[in-house]
């Protein structure tokens, strides 16, 4: 390895793996550039002596994290997931010491201009990996790579684009008015999922956690393990969530929205959000209806601890909180969320309530 000025800026000449590789040090300063040759010096010495005794693929290295940090938290199937993606870019069976700037550069590049079928089916519709998926796939190979002792990589965070808070009532009507009318029971039964979740606040993965036992009718409330937090959470249920989980339940399945894919909800939201005129708007997507439910709360006159309250983030130090809630403090959100007008409307195969705007 030697350290070279080529013109006004400083270089590392240094042959790896019988390999000449010439690195630029960015510098036109002598002594900064001596300061980066030793550091790019340890780090090449790294890859190429220190793992030479100890050889890794991805995968083992992977395998190895995974167990020790995320194989018993809640997490464990998203890092599953965000791995899942990495390998398609980067083989799971490529050495560890081999991983170098071009290809993580590579993987970043692959991933923003990909587009992917995130169905088998024919007319499945393509999305480009989004920002968040590319930072949280970038900070489990970091993870990897710092278990590893593989440093001199620069993983990039993107800014990622903010959701939508809310949808207007407006535009729920149309979006809602789009699936009910249209002939896809698959997409009327996503219609009652997208209903449940603006007048409940849930998180799509507390609604379809969801178990009979979870569901008081009588009462119109429901009972439940907030999935961030882990506390329990009572809700009140709308007129409208009401009547949602009586159709549910009236099919004789297992437990609320059985059945119910992603695959279908999510062409199901594309197509509403077409019908409404937002198709293009990326920042409208169903995590917005969590949203929704909280500013319509907060319109009405509520406090944000009410709010809080409400959607489960009120902070607690006993898990069964939410279990000794006192239901009747629910009522104005409750009331919120139903509209001051609304009615039953009743189309094929679905019967639904929907907010009435004021045409007077």
């Amino acid at each position: 390895m030697s350290l070279k000025l080529r013109g006004e800026v400083w270089w590392m000449d240094a042959t790896i793996k019988g390999k000449r590789e010439r690195h630029s040090l960015e510098t036109t300063d002598k002594g900064i550039a001596k300061d980066r040759y030793k550091q790019l010096e340890q780090a090449l010495w790294e890859k190429t002596v220190l793992r030479k005794a100890d050889k890794k693929t991805l995968d083992v290295a992977f395998r190895e994290q995974y167990k020790l940090h995320w194989s018993e938290t809640k997490d464990a199937k998203g890092v599953a997931s965000r791995y899942e993606t990495m390998i398609k870019f980067i083989p799971k069976d490529t050495w560890i010491c081999d991983i170098d700037q071009s290809i993580v550069n590579k993987l970043v590049i692959s991933m923003k201009d990909s587009s992917y079928a995130r169905s088998p089916e024919k007319d499945a519709v393509k999305y480009p990996y989004s920002l968040s998926t590319i930072n949280r796939v970038l900070a489990l190979l970091g993870v990897i790579l710092k278990a590893e002792k593989v440093s001199g990589i620069n993983l990039p965070k993107f800014a990622e684009i903010q959701t939508t808070e809310v949808i207007s009532y407006e535009e729920e009507r149309m979006m809602f008015d789009a699936l009910a009318t249209h002939d896809n029971q698959g997409w009327q039964r996503a219609l009652g999922l997208f209903e449940f979740l603006v007048d409940t606040g849930c998180r799509m993965g507390e609604a379809l956690g969801m178990e009979w036992h979870n569901v008081d009718l009588d009462m119109g409330a429901i009972f439940l393990k907030d999935t961030k937090s882990g506390r329990d959470v009572a809700k009140l249920l709308t007129t409208r969530a009401i009547h949602v989980l009586q159709m549910e339940q009236a099919m004789n399945i297992t437990r609320p929205f059985a059945g119910l894919n992603e695959t279908t909800y999510r062409n199901a939201w594309n197509y509403a959000k077409e019908q409404a005129g937002i198709s293009k708007d990326r920042r409208v997507v169903r995590h917005t209806l969590r949203h929704t439910a909280g500013s319509r709360i907060i319109s009405a006159g509520n406090s944000v601890a009410h709010v809080k309250q409400f959607l489960g983030h009120q902070s607690s130090q006993t898990s069964d909180r939410y279990i000794h809630l006192d239901l009747s403090s629910q009522r104005a959100s409750m009331e919120a969320l139903t509209g001051a007008d609304s009615r039953v409307r009743i189309v094929p195969n679905i019967v639904t309530i929907v907010p009435i705007k004021d045409e007077t």
